[in-house]
């Protein structure tokens, strides 16, 4: 008989089946997280265990949401998966009953990213469509350094401890409590995206061919993208794509609507996100 866990990642057995389910489901390594001691108390596993293995997970991240800076308190729901032996009984549907049952006195609202065949499924359980915004800058016109910078090495405990110190880069949509997904995407490749200007500022950037993917800063000053694009970005590049809400005016600044990450919400209290603003990606579990 199934049995019902949570918050078991102290538990070597049940984690390392959790990891083990997770890696075979999205190719994604969790193990390595733990090792690190990034897993914290933000992320908790609600699953169900058959025999010492988990069989199926709904996974919810704590988060503090900042909309135009009054906070909100947010689940980001994420890890949602099912052994395919045991598909197809309503297992995920029982989990995230359990997490409602726990937060909806305390929580404005829930949130996640759903892929298109999970559609249906969290309709069902209350989640509507959100349609995020897309912030493409045309750059073409915009002063360039000569060279590319280059990139920059750092520690998983330098990495964390600049983000502790930095603040949101948007005012309008900011997320606290997310250095746990921060640490995740340092871990699976984004160590290698690191790029300084100088002393006060890391960006995490990927930059390929034309276009510069603008995931996030690491600050404890504000950044004004205007300001700062001179000096990030290189000659060549007519393109940047930033993968965070934008909220000054820019020449150039282009907004869309963006339905590629499928989001969903699930409100307790009528909060939400705001129109025209994007989820931070290194935010998002």
């Amino acid at each position: 008989m199934k049995t019902f866990v949570k918050d078991y990642k102290k538990n070597d057995q049940l984690r390392q089946s959790f990891a083990d389910l997770a890696k075979k489901t999205f190719g994604i390594d969790f193990e390595t997280w733990y090792q690190n001691r990034y897993w914290n108390e933000h992320y908790i596993c609600y699953s169900y265990a058959l025999n010492g293995d988990i069989i199926a997970n709904v996974s919810i991240n704590t988060m503090n949401v900042f909309v135009h800076g009054n906070v909100k308190k947010a689940i980001q729901i994420g890890t949602v998966m099912t052994n395919p032996a045991y598909r197809n009984q309503g297992l995920a549907s029982e989990l995230l009953e359990k997490v409602f049952a726990d937060y909806d006195s305390t929580c404005d609202f829930y949130f996640l990213a759903a892929n298109d065949r999970a559609i249906s499924l969290y309709e069902k359980n209350g989640f509507t469509s959100w349609i995020e915004t897309s912030f493409v800058i045309d750059v073409t016109n915009y002063s360039k350094r000569n060279r590319a910078l280059e990139p920059v090495e750092m520690t998983g405990k330098e990495f964390l401890k600049r983000k502790r110190k930095s603040i949101p880069i948007s005012n309008k949509l900011a997320v606290e409590n997310d250095e746990h997904v921060w640490m995740f995407y340092y871990l699976h490749g984004f160590n290698a995206c690191l790029y300084t200007t100088d002393h006060n500022l890391t960006i995490v950037a990927e930059f390929d061919q034309e276009t510069c993917h603008l995931y996030g800063t690491l600050s404890e000053r504000p950044f004004h993208l205007e300001q700062h694009l001179p000096v990030i970005l290189h000659e060549g590049i007519n393109e940047v794509i930033c993968h965070f809400t934008v909220d000054e005016p820019l020449p150039g600044l282009f907004l869309a609507e963006d339905t590629s990450n499928n989001w969903m919400v699930r409100s307790v209290t009528g909060a939400s996100f705001p129109k025209n603003t994007r989820f931070p990606k290194l935010a998002q579990a």
